[in-house]
């Protein structure tokens, strides 16, 4: 596994409740991290997901918006 030294670093990552971006905001988390994860306002995974990243000490806050075009309809 990689390792980096991220304490006193930020990260926003878009996609982060599942696949691909979970994995991402995970792993910058537990290199210390303080990480954003960005979810679809509706996504009922996101309580469990947080909670459990939680529980294992990682410095994680869900921030609900959509991503997209700017034709998209704002929240």
């Amino acid at each position: 596994m990689l390792t980096y030294k991220l304490h006193g670093r930020a990260a926003l990552v878009t996609g982060a409740i599942s696949g691909i971006g979970l994995a991402t905001a995970t792993m910058l988390a537990r290199n210390g991290a303080a990480v954003a994860i960005n979810h679809l306002p509706d996504d009922s995974r996101v309580p469990d997901t947080i909670a459990r990243l939680r529980h294992e000490g990682l410095h994680v806050v869900a921030v609900p918006g959509r991503i997209g075009d700017g034709d998209e309809e704002r929240m």
